[in-house]
């Protein structure tokens, strides 16, 4: 008897699994019908339809278009928070060197932010990757040619940039890149809402530009780093003594080296900023002398706030105030 009532409960699970299974199987298929069926259910449980267009028709061209997604912010408002495009102004106390090669980045960069500006504010195409194959490959182009074309020199920054130049080169390509990668994503899902993801990657490939192989002479010795301060602060931030070892490594490491201390000022911060970046070179000066440096061996150039790397209204503003390292005048 017990085996029978076994049994019997067995039946009534099985029962219930199969109708379960039967009840998602048919779920399933109401809820496919009702995305991909050319009719839509109405409310007395009849079909209501429409015509579906034939492959290669005109009204089937139309489909393949993509439906529009959030609007960006324009490449105006982003720009706002672009690392500065100004060349230092006459009064900095810089070379003319550096005046002249900031002047020419600022302008190849400007070059560089209107063309990524051109895609930003007109967006990936509205039409499929292989309905409109050259818009979508020119457009790619332009955004591997930020993400993969734009680097520093392959053997190394030699002694004719200027210190500054590659600060800002550095802080450009990061800002250029960011929005190149937020124009990837938008591209993407542009691709993915016309289901040609695979079309999408193809042309990455095509538009990845190749880096060339070079051999060179290893690049005389530079101090690429920095000594970070808070806003309006003259005392260097932690971290200063790991820099001031850095330094004197190098100092002793190459006997005839003299380097100009550079202290900067954020545009934002208050008061003097001339006499804040004098005091900020000082007081890493004071550090070296510390580790047994001669002061001869440097000089303090105050810069004031004539050559911020960021933006004073980004949110990277901070890397403004620092002392930075650069062959002595």
């Amino acid at each position: 008897m017990r085996r029978i009532l076994t049994a019997m409960a067995e039946d009534r699970v099985d029962r219930e699994a199969i109708l379960a299974r039967r009840a998602l199987l048919v779920g399933s298929t109401l809820a496919a019908l009702s995305c991909s069926s050319p009719g839509k259910p109405r409310a007395d449980g009849s079909v209501e339809t429409t015509d579906v267009p034939a492959p290669g028709s005109a009204a089937s061209a139309a489909g393949s278009a993509i439906a529009p997604a959030s609007e960006p912010s324009s490449w105006k408002s982003v720009m706002m928070k672009a690392p500065p495009l100004e060349p230092p102004p006459a009064s900095a106390a810089i070379s003319e060197h550096e005046r002249k090669v900031l002047t020419e980045q600022a302008s190849n960069m400007r070059a560089a932010y209107a063309e990524l500006g051109k895609v930003w504010d007109q967006g990936p195409p509205d039409c499929a990757p292989s309905s409109c194959e050259e818009r979508w490959q020119e457009s790619t182009k332009k955004i591997f040619g930020i993400l993969e074309g734009r680097r520093g020199p392959l053997c190394g920054w030699g002694a004719g940039e200027p210190i500054s130049f590659i600060e800002r080169f550095d802080a450009h390509q990061q800002f250029l890149r960011e929005q190149a990668e937020v124009l990837k994503k938008r591209f993407a899902e542009a691709a993915e809402r016309s289901g040609q993801e695979r079309e999408w990657r193809r042309l990455q490939v095509g538009g990845m530009v190749p880096q060339p192989c070079l051999s060179c002479v290893a690049p005389s010795p530079r101090v690429f780093e920095q000594v970070a301060f808070a806003e309006g602060a003259t005392d260097p931030e932690p971290g200063s003594q790991t820099v001031a070892d850095l330094l004197a490594t190098t100092f002793n490491a190459n006997p005839g080296l003299r380097l100009a201390i550079r202290g900067h000022a954020d545009p934002g911060e208050p008061g003097d900023k001339l006499a804040l970046s004098r005091q900020r070179a000082e007081a890493v000066a004071a550090l070296l002398v510390k580790k047994g440096i001669p002061a001869s061996r440097f000089v303090i150039v105050p810069l004031g706030d004539a050559i911020p790397i960021e933006s004073p209204k980004g949110d990277r503003r901070a890397a403004n105030r620092r002392v930075d390292f650069d062959a002595a005048p």
